[in-house]
């Protein structure tokens, strides 16, 4: 079971912002988040870059986004991303359908989802020049590519996808 809200000592101490690699500021740069800490911090760049109907995609958790830690934090996180006028577009699988039908409300206005067999290993969001990856587990794992290139090559990948994955 994955258990984002649990914080050790040491995973409190790494949950702040662990590692930046930067060949080019303007283009180029990796960041490693640790800890549920770390996952909002990612996140709240994520909504810090983006401007009132902008919008990002998103390859989903699979079945981690039905554990009670992810549902609360995403809950929380949308009611943030809803008060900023941002949208989403999300690719999950198609196991997740009746399940997420239940979840989505209000909390999750302006979300388009799709379904698709693809499943994804981690959770992926591409916003602009930056590409979030979400890996489950204990201690939660997050980083941020930033690389104009990399987002690209994800964004056509999610266009490709979304153009071949059902609605509901």
């Amino acid at each position: 079971s994955v258990d984002i809200s649990h914080t050790s000592a040491d995973e409190e101490a790494m949950s702040h912002e662990l590692k930046k690699i930067s060949f080019d500021e303007d283009q180029y740069g990796v960041n490693l988040f640790i800890g549920k800490r770390g996952m909002e911090k990612a996140f709240d760049d994520l909504l810090n870059n983006l401007k009132k109907w902008e919008e990002y995609h998103v390859f989903a958790l699979g079945e981690h986004l039905l554990k009670k830690d992810f549902l609360d934090f995403f809950s929380n996180y949308h009611k943030k991303r809803i008060k900023k006028q941002i949208k989403v577009r999300m690719i999950t699988s198609v196991d997740l359908a009746k399940p997420l039908e239940r979840i989505f409300d209000d909390n999750y206005k302006d979300v388009l989802v799709r379904y698709s067999s693809i499943k994804l290993p981690t959770g992926v969001f591409i916003a602009k020049d930056k590409v979030i990856f979400v890996v489950p587990g204990y201690p939660i794992i997050v980083f941020t590519v930033h690389c104009t290139k990399i987002a690209m090559e994800y964004q056509h990948f999610f266009e490709e996808i979304w153009e071949n994955s059902l609605t509901r």
